[in-house]
């Protein structure tokens, strides 16, 4: 059915919709003119983007308001009809209408609204550098605007008493938008004037030849690109898409996720559109499609049916046909929430029962696995690109309220590829109000879309928060010094208890340590509040159990941390996903002054260092070291932390290629005490050649002293 012949006849409109389906003993409604304005390239305001002619005029920003127009003769006209069941001609050529049957009841909305449109399609140009056999993009429909390009104070005009109200804004509507030479400074300004606004967009993609405008787009604001790209083949391609280089326009797609992903960018979304005519439609042209869709790493790749021009829609997708329902997931027009014909899916199951009872305040801990039963891969939650796959729970109140949308949520520890699952732990803080709650676990790719929306069944069930809260704290302070000053480092002694629904497992970790749960510390400047330090830890392991308590020490290297006054911050932490505070704790805190450096911490004095190494002897070193501190120097306890002399080996080069010779102070080394220390060095453990032995203090795992400012103890040795 081509527009021609959709076109409304001298004695009536037509009878048909643009798919064919009889107007007939039915209702027509289209919701159009009560939510959206559509504003041409040359600033006349039209009723919907089926008016490729400026055919329907609805009044022209240049002398009229945008709320004169929205409430002005033109779309009370539109809305009269719509109410009455009797739509102006104009709308049965725009084929835009909703077509019900008889017993359908339209919404009862206001002839005038109060309020201005929440949709604005904004036309920069009607200009285009392809030559699409399409009526709407012929060329003299460039004719029917007075301005082809949309002045810029227009639009500064229209989105200054438009845009607070929106929630959507389309940059385009006939034409290549980005041929516009403010296109970029426009959609900036929308964002200024709105940042919640959601801007879309659809492009030919040929003008993203150049990193400049690549980084511009990304940089943009906008939220959604649509590139549209109707083949996988340069001759198919080019059939609709005249003077077409399908080649660019991949390179085009390619070049802007890969900026996004590289700016850790959440937007733009890249979607890739095919529309399908009858010369595109095969199988093998449309798997080719999802090949280089993967291969890019699009969003989304979705296919559109037509009506025009004449002769060109496909014959095999026509809604309803076998085919059709066979890609309808992969459609706009399908009825998906998510439309995408890459294979993104999934089955969840619960290792175990999921807590259905816990006390306020405490913490839900609950097991799951996720198989990956699609074709796409879920990247890890510390790989690239930044599109990751999450489980995560959501809570609800009683009455199916959604209180938190990221109640509790992990990533995945590795890729998980098509077949692969992943067992997960999720943990989050129980409500402190009592109640019943309701949770339900999903898998969530982030920014885009949950599973469930792709027809993925989550976990769901019901939670009962009684009794009282624990009475003791999660975290307890035992030792919180006040006082630290480089280069020593010192210790923060906690107590923890298991406050939680079940065993807190440092052990179920991604490679990396995604994932790991522990007590950390935060460093804040008491001025500002800026973040300086937050890598200090103690991890759970082995578990710790509902009901355990367990005291930690935490080694924290005051001389990494310039001189100031902070404020230190201990709370639970699960690495990559989150603080507890995140989620409504109260972590511990408490005030640190640093001090500035005043001594050198220790003096290492050599005793005997012997300046060769026979072949198939030992090599024995003596030193002996003063405590210069002002506090004593610890080497007992966890090795993470613990304080002693090291040697490191350099070759020729400066490379270092051993170090692993300590000795720690055990007994405690006392503020002035000294201690004479021997190292042996096992034969055959370096290779023959010149070496520098560097001796000198460390806290072993965050630093060695000499970056603090005391000075090491450097010796050449030959090894025979």
């Amino acid at each position: 059915m081509s527009l021609t012949q959709l076109q409304p006849i001298a004695d009536g409109p037509a009878q048909l919709n643009r798919f064919g389906v009889s107007y007939q003993g039915k209702r027509m409604f289209c919701l159009w003119p009560w939510r959206t304005m559509v504003l041409t390239c040359d600033g006349t305001v039209v009723c919907g983007c089926g008016d490729a002619r400026n055919e329907n005029k609805m009044g022209h920003v240049g002398t009229q308001s945008a709320l004169q127009i929205w409430q002005g003769e033109g779309f009370q006209r539109m809305r009269r009809g719509m109410h009455a069941n009797r739509p102006p001609a104009f709308c049965y050529k725009c084929g835009l209408m909703e077509v019900h049957d008889g017993t359908y009841e339209p919404p009862d909305l206001p002839l005038v609204p109060p309020e201005l449109p929440r949709v604005l399609y904004v036309e920069p140009t009607i200009i285009c550098n392809l030559r699409c056999p399409q009526p709407a993009c012929e060329v003299d429909v460039y004719d029917t605007r007075i301005d082809r390009m949309l002045p810029f104070d227009l639009y500064k005009k229209v989105i200054d008493e438009v845009g607070p109200h929106l929630e959507r804004m389309v940059f385009y509507n006939y034409g290549e938008s980005f041929l516009h030479k403010d296109a970029f400074k426009m959609l900036k300004y929308a964002k200024d004037v709105n940042p919640n606004v959601w801007i879309w967009t659809s492009t030919n993609g040929h003008y993203f030849d150049k990193p400049e405008k690549v980084a511009a787009l990304v940089d943009s604001g906008i939220n959604e690109v649509q590139f549209s790209v109707d083949g996988a083949t340069q001759e198919v391609y080019e059939t609709y898409r005249k003077r077409g280089k399908l080649d660019k326009v991949l390179k085009a797609i390619g070049d802007v996720v890969n900026e996004r992903e590289r700016r850790g960018h959440l937007f733009p979304w890249i979607i890739w559109n095919y529309i399908l005519f009858r010369w595109n439609d095969s199988d093998e042209e449309l798997e080719k499609a999802r090949t280089l869709a993967r291969e890019l790493g699009v969003d989304r790749l979705t296919f559109t049916t037509t009506d025009q021009p004449l002769g060109f829609p496909s014959e095999r997708y026509v809604p309803g046909s076998p085919d059709y329902e066979r890609i309808r997931h992969s459609t706009l027009e399908g009825g998906r929430k998510i439309p995408n014909a890459l294979v993104w899916d999934a089955r969840i199951e619960a290792l175990g029962e999921p807590p259905r009872a816990a006390r306020p305040g405490e913490l839900f801990v609950a097991r799951f696995r996720a198989t990956n039963t699609g074709e796409m891969p879920w990247v890890a939650a510390d790989g690239r690109p930044y599109r990751k796959v999450y489980l995560c729970a959501r809570l609800f109140d009683g009455a199916g309220k959604l209180i938190d949308d990221t109640f509790s949520q992990v990533g995945m520890g590795t890729t998980v590829e098509g077949g692969q699952s992943a067992e997960l732990t999720l943990i989050g803080l129980v409500p402190k109000e009592p109640g019943r709650y309701h949770l339900k676990v999903d898998l969530v790719r982030h920014g885009l879309w949950w599973f469930e929306n792709l027809d993925v069944k989550p976990i769901e069930w019901d939670l009962e928060v009684s009794g009282a809260a624990p009475a003791e704290p999660l975290i307890e302070a035992l030792a919180t010094p006040t006082v630290a000053r480089g280069p020593d480092a010192f210790e923060v002694a906690l107590r923890v208890r298991g406050h939680s629904t079940a065993a807190l497992d440092s052990n179920e970790a991604s490679p990396s340590g995604l994932g790991r749960i522990g007590v950390g510390v935060r460093w804040f400047r008491a001025d500002s509040g800026e973040e300086v330090r937050a890598c200090d830890r103690a991890h759970f392991v082995p578990p710790l159990e509902p009901g355990e308590t367990r005291d930690l020490k935490i080694a924290v290297p005051a001389g990494l941390i310039p001189a100031g006054h902070y404020r230190c911050r201990v709370d639970l932490v699960r690495e990559g996903c989150f603080w507890l505070q995140d989620q409504g704790a109260t972590p511990l805190e408490w005030d640190v002054e640093v001090l500035p450096p005043t001594d050198a911490g220790a003096g290492i004095e050599a005793i005997d260092v012997p300046a060769r190494m026979e072949r198939g002897q030992d090599l024995t070193i003596t030193v002996r070291v003063r405590g210069l501190s002002h506090s004593a120097l610890d080497g007992t306890g966890p090795i993470h932390g613990r304080c002693g002399i090291g040697i490191r080996w350099f070759d020729e080069r400066g490379a270092c290629v051993r170090d692993i010779e300590r000795v720690y102070f055990d007994p405690v080394l006392p503020a002035g005490g000294s201690r004479e220390i021997r190292f042996t060095v096992p034969a055959g453990s370096l290779a023959a050649g010149e070496y520098r032995a560097r001796i000198g203090l460390v806290k072993e795992e965050l630093f060695w002293f000499e970056s603090q400012g005391t000075p090491a103890l450097d010796a050449a040795v030959e090894v025979a």
